[in-house]
């Protein structure tokens, strides 16, 4: 189970290090699984790196009113990404998968 809320106690290193964590997990998971082998824990781990990041984006983005320079940057590493998620979320939300992170 996970909760959202803690991500909102968490500073922008915190969040740095607990994304890191999920994608060394995903990593590990990837590494562990056979051509075309599929782990629902990758799912559940997508969505909570998702999520790490959307909070990420939002403290860059209040800091980013006093620092445009910093909000210019991140914007540049932010380019497409939610493109990009989207597309998985689409898929993820036709295959009528829910998880419960409550």
């Amino acid at each position: 189970m996970f909760d959202e809320k803690l991500l909102d106690r968490m500073n922008f290193s915190e969040l740095n290090q607990s994304l890191d964590y999920a994608l060394e997990r995903i990593k590990k998971i990837e590494d562990g699984l056979s051509e075309g082998e599929d782990d629902p824990r990758l799912d559940m781990l997508y969505v909570i790196a998702n999520k790490i990041v959307m909070r990420m984006d939002s403290i860059v983005r209040d800091h980013g009113r006093s620092h445009p320079e910093a909000l210019g940057q991140w914007r540049k590493v932010m380019d497409g990404y939610e493109e990009r998620f989207g597309k998985y979320t689409d898929f993820f939300l036709e295959e009528d998968t829910l998880l419960d992170f409550e």
